[in-house]
């Protein structure tokens, strides 16, 4: 049975890196701005997937990567940008970081970025402070 069966193009595959839907992509109506040819590479990408590829693609898809850093940030990379925000969500949203992994771990092994997969699944060994946890719960609670 192909994944791709189960992939739904109007809800999220995946919250975290993954946040814009393939109906979205497909009728341009995210309210971000997708650009091919990363939007067409998002929407294969998840439908074969290929979660490594698919992350790539949405890092790119606003157009707003040049000479391979990200616009706007302080020079970085897109695969320095895909561990920060690896490392927030795990440190920041843990719940749905753990609940992500699964997902992540279920790639294709046709996937062309598995250094982008281990960049997400290697987040789960950073040392959280201690309190950090209590810390989000009460930001959560305010």
């Amino acid at each position: 049975m192909s994944a791709a069966l189960s992939i739904s193009y109007t809800t999220l595959v995946e919250q975290l890196f993954l946040d814009i839907t393939l109906n979205d992509v497909i009728n341009k109506t995210s309210v971000l701005p997708v650009v091919e040819p990363w939007a067409t590479m998002y929407v294969d990408a998840i439908l074969d997937s290929r979660f490594g590829d698919a992350v790539w693609a949405r890092y790119h898809i606003d157009g707003e990567v040049h000479n391979g850093t990200i616009d706007g940030s302080p020079g970085l990379t897109v695969l320095e940008s895909i561990k920060e925000d690896a490392i927030g969500y795990r440190v920041n949203a843990p719940e749905q970081y753990f609940e992500a992994r699964p997902f992540y771990e279920g790639t294709s092994r046709t996937d062309g970025h598995p250094d982008v997969i281990e960049i997400i699944l290697d987040a789960s060994l950073v040392e959280v402070p201690e309190g950090a946890d209590e810390e989000n719960e009460e930001d959560e609670e305010l």
